[in-house]
């Protein structure tokens, strides 16, 4: 099992294979390139949110907790009560179940290139496998 340390530098080896294939096809400005990066580095942490010690899972905690407490405060109910489920469903996750998933990863990076781009959901997913591979 690879730390969150562990993850970052071997992600370094999924990143700049990423940066040639877009470079390469020319399908990529800057904007693009430095945009996917983030979503990259979401890809390499987010699976380890189902483990109960992870940085991820307190930072995704945190983060859920503001936006249903502004949500609230909007009176935004139905999409805070939907982002209190998803809090509580993560910490009942099993680790290294449903989040360590290639399902998981697709769908998560196909739902970034629907509401984003196609370059962040691709940089997702090369983050992802990226994760996959240094836990297996």
């Amino acid at each position: 099992m690879g730390t969150y340390k562990g993850h970052f530098w071997y992600s370094l080896l999924y990143l700049i294979p990423l940066v040639v294939v877009f470079l390469m096809l020319h399908i990529s400005t800057t904007g693009n390139l430095l945009t996917s990066i983030p979503f990259f580095f979401l890809g390499v942490f987010l699976p380890d949110v189902d483990s109960p010690a992870s940085k991820m899972r307190k930072i995704f905690t945190i983060l859920l907790t503001l936006a249903v407490a502004c949500l609230m405060l909007l009176h935004q109910i139905l999409f805070a009560f939907i982002l209190l489920l998803v809090l509580l469903s993560v910490w009942m996750l099993k680790h290294r179940g449903l989040t360590h998933t290639m399902i998981f990863g697709i769908t998560i990076s196909i739902s970034i290139s629907l509401y984003s781009n196609l370059y962040n959901g691709a940089g997702f997913l090369f983050g992802f496998i990226s994760h996959l591979r240094l836990d297996r």
